[in-house]
């Protein structure tokens, strides 16, 4: 079963339209709020398209281990896993760019979640900023 384009642009917007409602996001009027604004709108997409690329790669982990008898599946798993890395890197590179921008350039005021330490000297626990 192959998903075309426009099938899978019109799924993943029809899933896509109740975060983007209940965001509640005000028009920016400055470029920082205009940045603000592009950065929350990635950081709401991080997890859903981890979760496509990490589906994408078992999905071809699985066409590869299952169909070890026929070469052009073992192909066609090949493939989709190297795709599925490829995206995690480029997916995990646009991330890292974020946080980079949001420390260097924004002071780290955009919201990035950063694991601190907390409590009191000498002990282990860490809490979310």
């Amino acid at each position: 079963m192959k998903l075309n384009l426009k099938k899978t642009l019109g799924i993943l917007f029809t899933f896509s339209v109740p975060i983007l409602v209940s965001a509640q996001i005000s028009t920016p009027t400055t470029f920082k709020e205009f940045i603000i604004l592009l950065i929350s709108i990635v950081q709401l997409a991080i997890p859903v398209v981890a979760a496509l690329t990490m589906l994408v790669f078992f999905w071809g982990l699985a066409k590869f281990i299952f169909h070890a008898d026929n070469e052009d599946k073992i192909e066609e798993g090949r493939k989709m896993m190297f795709w599925g890395v490829i995206a995690i890197f480029v997916m995990f590179s646009v991330w890292g760019l974020i946080a980079f921008l949001n420390n260097s350039v924004f002071s780290g005021g955009v919201g990035i979640p950063e694991i601190q330490p907390g409590g009191k000297a000498g002990t282990s626990q860490y809490q979310l900023r």
